[in-house]
Parts: structure tokens; C-alpha cells; sequence
């Protein structure tokens, strides 16, 4: 089978690249975010039921937002969308590291930035699969 050089490839697009390359970065760090915000409320509570509860804490909302999201990316610019929801996971994220830094992280704190990941995960889904 000959390979036909007449066909795009999507690699050869610069912003394919750049766009693919952000996502992936972005699902590492935010991979590397769950389990650290699980490993911390286990070393601030010593409780496995906290690290249960968290988890709940960032379904709950995703579940309930991804349809009303999906309305959302289809009536927004979804460009702009992703980069709002990019900042605001990255600006959750510094705060948490901050707060981590300064001894004042708490059980009630993880789980309020739980939610707020999840609500911003929930917003940035559908608009980056369409």
C-alpha cells in the first residue's frame, strides 16, 4: 500500500500541535492534582473515608454541570471557554500549592477545591471534545 503524501497531516498544523500538546500537559497536571489533594487529606484526617468523600466531592458536580456545559460550548466562543476554564484550574491549583506552602490546607479547603476543579473540568470537557 503506497502512502499517500497529498493527504494533511494533522501533525504538520502548528496550533494542532500546540492545542494537543497543551491538553495532554494539562491532563497530567491534573492527574498529578488528584492524587496529591487524596494524599493530603489522608495525611490531615488519617481517614481512607475522607479520600472516598473527596472523590464524591468532584463527581457530584461534574455529573450535575456536564449537560448544562455542553449548552454552555455550544452557545460560547469554545476557544475562549477553554482558556477561561484553563486559568481557573491553574489559579485553583497555585492556590492550593499555596496554602499547602503556608500550613493552612485543611480538609474543608481540599474539598472546596475539589469542587471548584470540578466545576471548572465540567465547563472545559464538553467545549474541548467538539
Amino acid at each position: 500500500m503506497a502512502h499517500d503524501t497529498n493527504f494533511p497531516s494533522p501533525f504538520r498544523q502548528r496550533d494542532f500541535c500546540v492545542f494537543w500538546t497543551g491538553c495532554f500537559l494539562s491532563g497530567i497536571g491534573s492527574q498529578f492534582t488528584t492524587v496529591a489533594m487524596a494524599w493530603q487529606i489522608y495525611e490531615l484526617t488519617n481517614s481512607p473515608l475522607q479520600i472516598g468523600l473527596l472523590g464524591m466531592a468532584r463527581a457530584v458536580p461534574q455529573i450535575v454541570l456536564l449537560l448544562v456545559a455542553g449548552l454552555l460550548a455550544d452557545a460560547m466562543n469554545r476557544r475562549k471557554l477553554m482558556m477561561c476554564t484553563q486559568i481557573g484550574l491553574s489559579c485553583v491549583s497555585a492556590g492550593l500549592a499555596l496554602l499547602t506552602l503556608a500550613g493552612k490546607a485543611s480538609p474543608q479547603m481540599l474539598y472546596v477545591a475539589t469542587m471548584l476543579l470540578a466545576l471548572f473540568t465540567a465547563l472545559e470537557q464538553p467545549s474541548r471534545q467538539s
